[in-house]
Parts: structure tokens; C-alpha cells; sequence
């Protein structure tokens, strides 16, 4: 199990080097297949429509067409508690800087794109994750939803192995050090690597390989 962890190391040091982006050696490997837990094809499935709702919302869709999508998804289960909330915020509470919360919010939850497209490469819908310099095809993700209802697209999924998985979660691992650590020393991120897209692939791939069990909502990407 150590061995398979400690190649997986050694070839994101490999990838890493090959793009110029400064990995220390002694940062730990991560799980091992034996280890990891991880989500099962539903479980992504169910991600994917939550996250690609949560983004309809961040980018204003309407109150009534956006109700009636997760009522035909029957998808109000597969939101997050914070998704929900942003989705669903309390009526009648008076709040002065509503609209400025709101407005922290869409901008929040519009970086979940870079999650979806994790999510979708998970499900083999994307085919490879390109290098985090530059964001995802946004028209891309929207036409995969809008080409496929959802029991097309669950039979259209098909989940990667764990190994590829955690090559993946591996690798971006290193990545969120190296750019963690630029920030730290008041330097831009190497490689022109994106922080904000490195982050958002880190949370979701953490995810998928069910790092410390922990729930969407909750999940910490350690560096």
C-alpha cells in the first residue's frame, strides 16, 4: 500500500517539475486505494446536478424556473446544508446587507465550476484535466446538461478507478502547497498556476476520495 502511495508521489513530482511548479519532497503521500474511500457513482451523479443547480442560482436564474428544475430532479436532498441555504435563505428575515451577501455568495458559489468540471471528469464525461492555468469550458458543462436528462446522463456516466482518482488528488495536492506557499512569501503562484482553480479541484478531489469522511460542506484541503 505505502509503495503504490509513494509512486503515485513520485510521478506527480515528475508532472510537476515538467511544468516548473516547485514541490517540496518531504510533503507526505496521500491514501492509498486500500485507504480511500471512495463515492460511489450515485453519490457523483448527485453531486454534479446539486453543483450545476447551485450555479443556475449563482448566475441568476430565475426564482421559478429554478424551483421547477430541482422539483423535476427531485434533487432537493442532494444539496448541501450551505447550498440549500443560498438556494433557499429564510423568508421574512430581516437582513440590512442582504444584497450584499448575496452578491458574496453568487461570486462564491459561480467558482464551482472549476468543482463541476472535476466532478465531470470524474464521471468520464471530461477527458482530461488540463493544467490549472486558465478555467474550464464553461459552454461545454452547459451543454452536457442541456443534452441529457438525468436518467441519460447517470447511464452515460461511468466512474474513473480509484487510481485514477487519486493521481489526480495527488498531484493538485501538490499544486495547493505550491501556491499556498507563494502566497505566504508574498510571491505570485508559480507556473502560473491559478489559486482559485487549483482550490476548487483540491475541495472536489478531496471529495471524491472521501479524505477524512468528511461531507461536501466540510471538506478541508490540507496542504
Amino acid at each position: 500500500m505505502m509503495a503504490e502511495a509513494q509512486q503515485r508521489k513520485e510521478r506527480s513530482l515528475v508532472k510537476a517539475v515538467a511544468h516548473s511548479v516547485p514541490c517540496h519532497v518531504s510533503l507526505p503521500c496521500i491514501e492509498s486505494e486500500a485507504e480511500c474511500c471512495l463515492r460511489t457513482k450515485v453519490e457523483v451523479v448527485q453531486r454534479a446536478w446539486a453543483l450545476y443547480i447551485v450555479l443556475a442560482k449563482a448566475f441568476e436564474m430565475e426564482e421559478g424556473p429554478l424551483n421547477e428544475l430541482i422539483e423535476d430532479l427531485g434533487a432537493r436532498s442532494w444539496l448541501s446544508p450551505k447550498e440549500l441555504e443560498f438556494i433557499e435563505p429564510r423568508r421574512g428575515a430581516f437582513v440590512s446587507n442582504q444584497d450584499e451577501i448575496l452578491g458574496e455568495q453568487r461570486t462564491r458559489f459561480s467558482w464551482r465550476y472549476e468543482s463541476l468540471s472535476v466532478i465531470l471528469w470524474s464521471l468520464g464525461f471530461i477527458h482530461e484535466l488540463s493544467f490549472p492555468d486558465a478555467q474550464c469550458d464553461v459552454e461545454v458543462i452547459e451543454e452536457l446538461f442541456s443534452n441529457n436528462d438525468p436518467a441519460d446522463f447517470e447511464a452515460k456516466a461511468n466512474l474513473r478507478t480509484p487510481g485514477e482518482i487519486l493521481d489526480e488528488a495527488d498531484l493538485i495536492y501538490r499544486y495547493h502547497w505550491a501556491t499556498t506557499q507563494a502566497r505566504l512569501e508574498g510571491k505570485e503562484s508559480p507556473a502560473g498556476l491559478d489559486s482559485g482553480i487549483v482550490y476548487e479541484r483540491h475541495y472536489a478531489l478531496n471529495w471524491l476520495i472521501g479524505y477524512q469522511d468528511q461531507p461536501w460542506d466540510a471538506v478541508t484541503t490540507d496542504t
